[in-house]
């Protein structure tokens, strides 16, 4: 439901997200995946698994900009070692220090994490986003 990568990701080793009840994720106080240590720049392009949009990454490009749709492919940003690889819904969106900020929650195993939106994201979708109640608690 989410990406199909063009080029071949390494093998992945075992990661277990958790469900997503904690309170401070649901008011939106987690990190975004780009404020994380260990950050591995991959450049890589990819086919939508959920809307069929062809995109092209950029090496930071971590969700498609027509659907925002994402997939649960990294432990620690860039990495590609999730063995989950499950969709991951965009359920939330905030406006913070002039950028939106995407929740994204995995519908394979509940893991959630945020991502900076880019320029080239949907802003009908990001705004539509904004009125999630999911950070707005």
């Amino acid at each position: 439901m989410s990406f199909t990568p063009l080029e071949n990701a390494p093998p992945p080793d075992g990661h277990r997200g958790g469900r997503g009840n904690s309170p401070i994720r649901a008011r939106g106080l987690m990190p975004h995946a780009s404020s994380l240590t260990g950050f591995t720049r991959k450049i890589e392009s990819f086919v939508c698994a959920h809307c069929g949009a062809n995109v092209k990454g950029d090496g930071y490009t971590n969700h498609c900009p027509k659907c925002l749709w994402s997939k649960h492919v990294d432990i620690a940003p860039g990495d590609r070692r999730a063995a989950c690889r499950g969709p991951m819904r965009p359920v939330a969106a905030r406006y913070v220090k002039d950028e939106y900020i995407i929740y994204h929650r995995c519908e394979g195993c509940g893991y959630e994490i945020t991502n900076r939106a880019s320029p080239s994201d949907s802003s009908e979708l990001l705004i539509s986003l904004t009125t999630n109640s999911i950070i707005n608690q």
